[in-house]
């Protein structure tokens, strides 16, 4: 089988795609018949405020805005590789960043996080295209993270100089990819 195959294989899905409320997981669930599992959605994804606990089944592509807002998934595992526009996991219960720059490639403007990220926040400067996080509500802490990470958002998206400061200003946990 040859590269093209498999990509003409890839579900598309024209349009946005917003997940009812009641939903628990994305594992077989179809939009207007078809499988969103690894599919390529060309508008907006949206599953804000439904009962998931993981991004497993979900998309893979997302052309428009992701939305995870107010729901109880706990990592960004399964997320979709590439995101076109904003990013926004509000109100999750996602601690740890670790790994985010092996799930997610590109998005295309912000990444607004949960005050409850902790640590492993380094990754999101190898995320092409991101170009501010934003910590909604974050501590005094939270908020030294997110200038650091924003001035070399940028700038210079030099990841070693942003670690260095993180590290100089006792931030050691957020400093790991």
């Amino acid at each position: 089988m040859k590269l093209i195959d498999l990509f003409e294989q890839q579900v598309v899905i024209q349009g946005s795609v917003w997940i009812p409320l009641e939903t628990t997981t994305f594992v077989g669930y179809k939009h207007k018949g078809k499988l969103i599992a690894q599919a390529k959605v060309l508008g907006n994804f949206n599953c804000s405020h439904t009962n998931i606990t993981s991004l497993e089944g979900g998309p893979s592509y997302v052309g428009g805005n992701f939305s995870c807002y107010g729901t109880n998934i706990t990592s960004l595992e399964q997320v979709p590789s590439w995101v076109g526009g904003h990013f926004n996991c509000v109100v999750t219960k996602i601690t740890s960043l670790h790994n985010i720059h092996k799930q997610i490639k590109h998005i295309g403007g912000q990444l607004y996080l949960s005050n409850t990220v902790k640590s492993h926040i380094l990754g999101v400067m190898f995320i092409t295209g991101l170009d501010k996080i934003e910590i909604d509500k974050g501590n005094k802490i939270q908020k030294q993270v997110e200038n650091i990470i924003n001035k070399h958002l940028a700038d210079d998206r030099n990841v070693h100089l942003v670690q260095e400061e993180l590290l100089e200003a006792g931030l050691k946990e957020f400093a790991k990819l």
